[in-house]
């Protein structure tokens, strides 16, 4: 009669911790979700960081400012045009996705031209640097939710 109670205790406190496991996920507790911030105040952030990274004068802090403003309201439009993409369930063909890279390449040249106008050879070696830490940043993160996600299946 014993071995049945304790039996029955361990298999409703089991379902009971299972169906806790269960409601966490279903929620996504475990991730808050990130405040939105528009265009200019993005700008605003990013140019913080980097006048601070930079030690940017008042005359380059305008000029990178405009640039920044530009960027993120480009990224904006960019990502309105994919988030309607994906709604309608629109799949790009190969001519249509290599023209999107190309633009975005050339946005990125673009900028960096700007910069170059701008800063000082010291400034854009740092400037160098950071972007291309942040891309390994990135892909190292874009490698270890890949595997985790390979794990899920």
């Amino acid at each position: 009669m014993k071995k049945w109670l304790v039996g029955a205790l361990l298999i409703v406190g089991m379902t009971t911790f299972a169906q806790e496991a269960v409601k966490n996920t279903a929620t996504n507790d475990a991730k808050p979700k990130r405040e939105q911030l528009n265009p200019e105040q993005r700008a605003q952030r990013q140019l913080q960081k980097l006048t601070a990274t930079l030690n940017l004068t008042a005359a380059q802090q305008k000029e990178v400012e405009k640039i920044l403003i530009a960027q993120n309201e480009k990224r904006e439009a960019n990502f309105a045009v994919h988030k309607a993409d994906k709604d309608s369930k629109k799949t790009l063909t190969k001519e249509e996705r290599q023209a999107r890279k190309s633009e975005m390449e050339a946005n990125r040249t673009a900028v960096k031209e700007q910069f170059q106008k701008i800063l000082t050879p010291e400034q854009l070696v740092k400037l160098d640097k950071l972007n291309s830490e942040k891309r390994q940043k990135r892909a190292e993160n874009h490698k270890k939710n890949e595997s985790s996600t390979n794990k899920k299946v």
